[in-house]
């Protein structure tokens, strides 16, 4: 009898994942009550030595990781960019930022090591400037995969002359070998933001933002190299996100910019017609100006605005990703809405961050947008169980397939290390679900801050989990620490 109960048992389990479209292996996986992550952790070389070999203080940065698979031996490889602030205080230094790039090859045995100098000639890499954001694609069309990386001066010296400071950006271009190249790409600038086109040509363009020129979009040409297409100075930079291509070798026709200004903050959908970009609608949010400071300075303008009653203080939408809720639906444009609520409203008072006397609460809150059937901007609705809305200290957002199913799931890459990763997965119904924080491990308890990225390392079919030091200590051990994955995140994951 207790045989048939507990099969019975077994297959109403089975029945109530198949109508949550599980299959087999996932019930297996569920059954087997397998931890999603190892516990046990794996490392890779100390970068302590590298930094003591370029930075003058205790200093250190790195904040990215990018998993590639550079020598093409089907191992998944870790692209890393150092740097280090040229002054231990805010005094004036002339000159870039001291940085280097670092490859970690991983050999047969799942082990990493330095393999810099194999895959770039030399072990001294220097790409300038402090690395801001990246994108990869096989941009040169080789069958291998490219990095480009915008570089700015975030680096914590005094202002002087802010062009003597500034860096180019850099494109690490397979050479179609196993070996890679440094191209910069464009004058030295503040560069901050870049994102993805599809061009006709059937591979990707790239948008560079700066915050002191005028975006510009790149295309790696086989004959000349990096040419600028002109004409893109309506994107805006930072947050602009071109929908992709709707049928092979076609051109991205959509793009979605946010925008801000002393009247309005929104975003406006720009449609490619007739040979040329025009905004063709707007979602918006009437904005004002008032006053600022925090407790030790004199005010300063602030942007404002009151949406369904509640007033917002230095609104603003940040992070953009592309997402599709399924395979064969239509993209959508997801950015947050960030902003700080002023308890108790808004009355003509001067806000004071940092004081009990005008207390303030963070909004962070992801929002979707999409083209119409008429060319206007719907604002759609999005259903984010378990959201985290304050005190999310994210600095990136990311839409892809996290789990293999297909579904684009939602990251949140946060830098508070005693914070796991934020990840809600897609329910294959059109909304989304957190991921209980108790599924991941913690980062390491010497992070003074800390990110962390997904890939699958040992080719598994699982994303595994790596965390990072951002900020390391002079004088400290600073490793990346690898947590394989166990299975597949799934339904059994997240909040309920």
């Amino acid at each position: 009898m207790k045989r048939c109960i507990r099969h019975y048992w077994i297959v109403f389990i089975f029945s109530s994942l198949a109508g949550c479209g599980f299959d087999d292996l996932r019930l297996a996986q569920f059954l087997a009550m397998a931890p999603a992550f190892s516990r046990a952790s794996l490392h890779t070389p100390d970068l302590e030595p590298i930094y003591v070999s370029f930075c003058n203080n205790d200093s250190r940065s790195l904040q990215h990781v990018v998993p590639v698979d550079m020598n093409k031996d089907g191992r998944m490889d870790l692209l890393l960019w150092l740097w280090c602030s040229p002054v231990s205080d805010r005094s004036t230094f002339i000159g870039p930022t001291p940085s280097r790039l670092v490859v970690f090859l991983q050999n047969s045995q799942g082990i990493f090591r330095n393999g810099t100098a194999e895959i770039f000639g030399k072990e001294n890499v220097q790409p300038g400037g402090s690395g801001e954001y990246y994108v990869t694609g096989d941009f040169n069309q080789d069958g291998y995969t490219d990095i480009f990386w915008t570089a700015a001066r975030e680096d914590g010296r005094g202002y002087s002359d802010w062009s003597t400071q500034w860096s180019a950006n850099i494109a690490v271009m397979s050479q179609g070998n196993g070996t890679y190249r440094l191209d910069m790409v464009g004058s030295p600038n503040w560069n901050s933001g870049v994102s993805s086109i599809d061009n006709a040509q059937g591979g990707l363009d790239l948008l560079a933002s700066s915050n002191s020129d005028s975006p510009k979009r790149w295309r790696y040409d086989l004959q000349s190299g990096w040419i600028n297409i002109p004409g893109y100075e309506w994107t805006g930079g930072n947050g602009t996100l071109f929908l992709s291509r709707t049928a092979p070798n076609k051109e991205s026709t959509t793009a979605l910019v946010t925008y801000s200004n002393p009247t309005e903050l929104g975003i406006k959908l720009y449609t490619y017609l007739g040979g040329s970009w025009n905004s063709s609608s707007k979602f918006s949010y009437p904005a004002s100006v008032i006053q600022k400071k925090d407790t030790q300075t004199e005010p300063t303008p602030a942007a404002f605005v009151s949406i369904e009653g509640i007033d917002y203080i230095d609104p603003s939408f940040s992070f953009t990703c592309q997402i599709k809720r399924a395979p064969s639906s239509a993209p959508e444009f997801l950015t947050v809405f960030e902003a700080q609520k002023i308890i108790g409203g808004y009355h003509g008072q001067v806000i004071v961050y940092y004081s009990p006397e005008s207390p303030l609460e963070e909004l962070f809150k992801i929002m979707s947008f999409s083209p119409g059937t008429q060319n206007e901007l719907v604002k759609s609705d999005l259903v984010i169980r378990n959201e985290v809305t304050s005190e999310v200290k994210a600095n990136r957002m990311a839409c892809l397939d996290l789990n293999g199913d297909n579904y684009d799931d939602i990251i949140l890459y946060v830098s508070k290390p005693e914070q796991t990763p934020i990840i809600y997965l897609n329910d294959r119904n059109g909304g989304f679900d957190r991921v209980r924080a108790s599924v991941f491990p913690t980062s390491p308890s010497n992070h003074t801050s800390s990110n962390y990225v997904f890939a699958d390392i040992n080719n598994d079919g699982a994303k595994d989990l790596i965390y990072f030091q951002i900020n390391g200590q002079g004088g400290s051990p600073n490793q990346l620490t690898i947590y394989k994955a166990n299975r597949q995140l799934n339904f059994f994951d997240v909040i309920r």
